[in-house]
């Protein structure tokens, strides 16, 4: 199995393995002490560094000692990411520990559909009723250091608590109860799924955040920008409930990508949201168009490599953690993903904002840049950029981005944590603060002299006779 950061036999990979070696058995002696944040960094270190011991012995064997799942279910995405570089039946193992920690009955079926309803075995040990405060604190520390000055956060503190699976689950029952249910046609059932997921977004106070309207328009248009040879693929990063992966899988089949292979990659760090997407897909029968795979961007897309060939990738849509994206596109470009004129696309660089991703576009001599401006789906006063770079072949770095670039990137996922609830002492994100705050990050934009064309709609195609 490859890593990229790791060589095996190297000196140095050696004694990182020693050292890992050494915490595990500290780990070992106080597995009672293990928590759900701790688990999930220490065994995507181990999977990151090739450690010879595989990540799913060292969770069983965790597991058999008497250990609470719930200290230690962020980590089931390792495993599945594990199992997925190894094609192992596993996956369908480590997704049924998904259900302990989803507690509305829609989500839970959803997994137990892509677990192939695996039971789990008695020696797993998941504890009933509500967590205590020890327990918050032990899992969820973020969260637990606010509880004490606003207690209306304790209802966010158990888990798959709050209303975020409420809200998944009335997705699904909303496209189940509507979407055809007989043998799906393609695009005829994925155009249906669409337009219930837009009509879905817009009438329930618009939380449900899609790249629809005018970002669906330009995403397409990205698409038909360029010929596309037979072994190319289009990848998605972030995938949500598969919206956009739907999107695209609908454009690959236009093209005549044919039903056999995947043509279209989707990466989504969140396992359950993973398993909802992959739902969604098999209703609109593009399940052997689009695959879903999960884990980071970083750790995924390096095994697209090793499936599809060098520079296979004709299309990257980034719609993820905005800050992140020119470290991840820098990582695609190093290791020989990106396509001769392989299109980037970029979604919410204007709010929250992806400024070092623009700047890397903008002034990397291997891009070129177009910049479109948008009104936000159903986000009438909402001003937003997509950012599309057209790959020009490994030409050189940009300049480093300035200081104040730098800050504002860090301020756009400070923002992006708020709009989360993750910042409790500042309060939600209203209509108001969104439209300020895109036009604070589109001045950065426009002092550096870089300018967004307003996007008024495809232009008609003749088609190829």
């Amino acid at each position: 199995m490859a890593r990229t950061s790791a060589v095996t036999g190297a000196p140095g990979q050696e004694k990182l393995h020693s050292l890992l070696d050494l915490i595990l058995g500290m780990v070992d002696r106080h597995l009672p002490q293990m928590n759900s944040p701790g688990a999930h960094s220490l065994l995507w270190a181990l999977w990151n560094s090739a450690f010879p011991k595989p990540v799913g012995e060292i969770f069983t064997g965790w597991l058999r000692h008497d250990v609470d799942l719930n200290d230690m279910s962020t980590a089931v995405d390792v495993l599945l990411l594990d199992a997925e570089w190894r094609r192992d039946v596993e996956e369908r193992f480590w997704l049924s520990l998904l259900s302990p920690s989803s507690r509305t009955g829609t989500v839970t079926k959803v997994i137990a559909k892509w677990a192939a309803r695996v039971e789990l075995p008695d020696w797993i040990h998941v504890e009933a009723g509500p967590w205590d405060v020890s327990k918050v604190e032990k899992n969820k520390p973020e969260l637990a250091k606010y509880m004490q000055r606003f207690s209306s956060l304790e209802k966010f503190s158990q888990p798959a608590s709050g209303n975020h699976w409420d809200k998944l689950s009335s997705v699904i029952e909303f496209v189940d109860q509507r979407l055809h249910h007989g043998v799906p046609q393609v695009p005829g059932t994925a155009c249906e799924l669409l337009a219930l997921l837009e009509t879905f977004a817009q009438s329930r106070e618009h939380w449900l955040k899609v790249a629809g309207g005018a970002k669906g328009e330009v995403l397409e248009h990205a698409f038909a920008s360029r010929a596309w040879a037979a072994f190319e693929v289009a990848v998605e990063c972030g995938t949500f409930v598969g919206y956009s992966a739907s999107r695209l899988g609908v454009q690959m089949h236009r093209r005549g990508g044919g039903p056999a292979t995947a043509r279209v990659m989707t990466v989504e760090v969140d396992p359950v949201q993973a398993c909802i997407a992959r739902h969604f897909l098999d209703l609109a029968g593009l399940s052997q168009t689009v695959e879903v795979s999960i884990g980071q961007v970083k750790d995924v897309l390096p095994r697209a490599v090793e499936s599809f060939g060098a520079m296979s990738m004709g299309l990257i849509f980034m719609d993820y953690k905005g800050s992140i994206f020119h470290t991840d596109l820098e990582m695609l470009e190093n290791i020989g993903a990106v396509g001769r004129r392989c299109v980037e696309v970029a979604d919410n660089v204007a709010l929250p904002g992806a400024p070092l991703l623009l700047w890397r576009l903008a002034f990397s001599p291997s891009w070129d840049l177009t910049a479109y401006a948008m009104m936000e789906f159903f986000e009438p006063n909402t001003e937003d950029w997509m950012a599309l770079g057209q790959y020009l072949g490994p030409a050189g770095d940009p300049p480093p981005a300035p200081a104040s670039w730098q800050r504002l990137s860090w301020h756009t996922d400070h923002m992006r944590r708020r709009a989360c609830g993750l910042r409790p002492t500042e309060g939600d994100m209203f209509e108001a603060d969104r439209v300020a705050y895109s036009r604070h990050v589109r001045r950065h934009f426009l002092a550096a002299g870089i300018e967004a064309i307003l996007w008024c709609g495809p232009v008609d195609r003749e088609e190829d006779p």
